[in-house]
């Protein structure tokens, strides 16, 4: 069981041609997306443990503002 994980995806494009910039990715075939699932208990044992200050702490938070990694963060 993964638990509580996060999730990132990417879309896949058949490239054909020159491929000069990204803008040029709107005109090509998407073959189809390629995901991955990290598990956070994962994430916080790769993640190095930094001394920041006496009372610092290391957090992360999501595009949409919501805290993913956080040494008080407890799941409801």
């Amino acid at each position: 069981e993964l638990g509580l994980v996060i999730t990132g995806t990417l879309p896949v494009f058949n490239i054909t041609g020159q491929f000069e910039n990204k803008t040029n990715l709107k005109n090509q075939l998407i073959l189809g997306v390629m995901g991955v699932d990290v598990s956070l208990e994962d994430i916080k044992r790769l993640t190095p443990r930094f001394t920041l200050c006496p009372n610092g702490y290391y957090f992360a938070i999501d595009p949409n503002g919501y805290v993913l990694l956080h040494p008080n963060l407890q799941p409801k």
